[in-house]
Parts: structure tokens; sequence; C-alpha cells
């Protein structure tokens, strides 16, 4: 088991900001070209920080929702008034609305039973909704990553598997995400 974030402490710190990281524009836009793709209006951004995710959304997004555990992120966020934010653990979060389209984004790996996040957010989406889950990889099979990551793909196997992409950064070491989407709803 992960030892546990200060989250505040941490965005405070800047350690979690993603500010000038070529490799999670990468992945925003890869999401962002699902969620286009799939029509999808409504969208819960479940772990969304400072908002990066949001800038890289297409206009047909009319109703966003971050969720974050920080305060000090959302606070740092620059939202627009009709959007929604959060501030709560989703794992004991209780769910009030309904989307089309759900993302974890770097998430899933920090949560204690990720099988029972993934199946409380199902719950939250519409008819024919979409969730999208990325993951940082770790180099071994062993780390809770590489677990959480394996969880989510049979989790979302259920579903149609509408993506499935892979992203290797070479520069300035190896690093490998995976990102998942699957037709849940």
């Amino acid at each position: 088991m992960k030892t546990p974030v200060d989250w505040d402490q941490s965005y405070k710190a800047g350690q979690y900001d993603g500010a000038g990281d070529r490799n999670q524009g990468i992945r925003y836009a890869l999401i962002a070209g699902v969620v286009r793709e799939a029509g999808l209006k409504s969208l819960l951004d479940v772990g969304c920080g400072h908002g990066g995710l949001r800038d890289f959304l297409p206009d047909s997004v009319t109703m966003y929702t971050g969720l974050d555990i920080s305060s000090v992120a959302l606070q740092g966020a620059n939202f627009q008034r009709d959007e929604r934010t959060i501030c709560a653990n989703v794992e004991v979060w209780e769910p009030d609305d309904t989307y089309d389209c759900i993302v974890l984004s770097e998430v899933i790996y920090y949560c204690r039973d990720v099988e029972e996040v993934l199946h409380k957010l199902r719950g939250c989406l519409r008819p024919g909704g979409v969730m999208i889950v990325s993951v940082f990889h770790h180099r071994s099979r062993f780390s809770q990553n590489y677990r959480a990551l394996k969880r989510t793909r049979r989790f979302l196997s259920s579903g149609e598997l509408v993506a499935d992409f892979q992203i290797v950064s070479e520069m300035p070491s190896r690093h490998t995400w995976s990102t998942l989407a699957s037709q849940l709803g």
C-alpha cells in the first residue's frame, strides 16, 4: 500500500501541477479526442487538480465537473463560473449527478479498492456513457500502479472498449502511460 499523500501540501509545493509537462498535454489531447469523437456533452474529471484536462476538451462539453481531494488544487485552477468543482476523496464521495463521460487521470492507483471506485463511478454514467482511465506505469509488475492497471483493464473489458492507447516518452528518461476508454453506460 502506498504511503498516503498530503495532497494540499504537495500542490502548495508545486509537485502535481503538470505545468509545462509535454506528456500531460499529449495524454490530455488523446482523452479529449475520445470525448470529441464520441460526442460527449457532460464530463466528470476525477482528480482534476488544477483543471489541465479541461483546457483540452472540445466545446461540445457543455457540463464540466471537476472533483479533487485537494482544496489547494481547486483554488489554484481557473475554472469558469458555470463549471462545478467538488472537493472530496472519490473513495468516500457520494455522487449526486450522472455524466456522459467520467475521466480518471492518474488517480486510480491511489485508491484502496480499485474495483469499488470503478463500480461506484459506473453508476454515474448515463446510457451510452464512456469511462476513460489513464495510468502511469512503473517498471515493476508488482507495483501498485501495475495492479491498478490490470484491475482497471479487467473492469473496462465488461463494456465496449473504445480506445486503448499507450504513450511512451524517452526524454529525459523512459516513462509510459496507458489510457483506456470503454463504453459502459
